[in-house]
């Protein structure tokens, strides 16, 4: 498990940004599309790497990005002027295969095989305006000794089991009791062995779609690390369709509205 004595925690992140985004209906990679139209540091990459560096002790940051998009988004992240180590990586055909060149390049980058990172977050892109003090609390929960821990909001809807019948026709066949449920956002946060070892372990899934991992902490638990939850936020809400990005727009004006410009990045 993570330990710190007093000093600052040592953080690194990974940062998916590989995604299409063709269900926004841009013809621009997601990570590109812009809460504020016109306004290049509204996009949804910029938003969600500004809120990630901002995070108690992060020192590294690692972007995935569309292998033809690498230059545009490390002109993108150099005009920024993070506080922090940064590089832009190719993604690859699955998240789990894009989180493990993250991962690899954190581990190649210069210094990072000298010392040990105390904290690993997993983040999306997609989910660009999650809060710095939600990322902190999941850090939080690592450094107190979780080493797999998940943001998540409670399950507001009745959830219905369902089955495809022969003919077509889908039929309820069961009922889920909805207080046991939790939609689990990023970042996702680890232990930084824990990460390795759980990449590591499930490397032969990461190829194809059918098998990858949809999350990191799915492949915490294959290994037997019991993940833990801490609250997580309405304004991480994940942008995939054009209903999600008029949400994103809305939440954006109101987080400028009412703590100011600067608040929202």
């Amino acid at each position: 498990m993570a330990t710190v004595g007093v000093r600052e925690p040592r953080v690194a992140a990974v940062l998916t940004a590989a995604g299409s985004g063709s269900r926004l209906g841009f013809g621009i990679p997601k990570a590109l599309v812009e809460l504020v139209e016109g306004d290049p540091h509204t996009c949804l990459l910029v938003l969600a790497a500004r809120r990630l560096a901002a995070v108690t002790g992060l020192r590294a940051l690692v972007v995935t990005a569309p292998a033809d998009q690498v230059s545009t988004f490390t002109e993108l992240l150099a005009a920024l002027n993070l506080p922090v180590s940064w590089l832009v990586v190719a993604g690859s055909v699955t998240r789990q295969a894009s989180v493990a060149a993250g991962l690899a390049a954190l581990t190649a980058m210069p210094g990072v095989q000298a010392h040990h990172f105390d904290a690993a977050l997993v983040h999306d892109a997609a989910r660009a305006l999650a809060p710095t003090d939600m990322m902190n609390e999941v850090v939080a929960a690592v450094l107190r000794g979780a080493n797999a821990v998940i943001p998540a909001l409670a399950v507001t809807d009745t959830i219905k089991v369902v089955a495809e019948q022969p003919s077509g026709a889908v039929v309820v066949i069961g009922a889920t009791e909805r207080s046991a449920l939790r939609a689990v956002q990023t970042p996702q946060g680890f232990a930084w062995a824990t990460l390795l070892k759980a990449h590591g372990s499930a490397a032969h899934l990461a190829s194809q779609e059918a098998t990858a991992a949809t999350d990191d902490s799915s492949m915490a638990q294959w290994i037997g690390e019991q993940v833990y939850v801490v609250p997580g936020s309405a304004r991480a809400l994940k942008i995939t369709t054009p209903a999600d990005l008029a949400q994103a727009r809305n939440l954006l004006i109101t987080e400028a509205s009412t703590t100011g410009p600067e608040a929202t990045v």
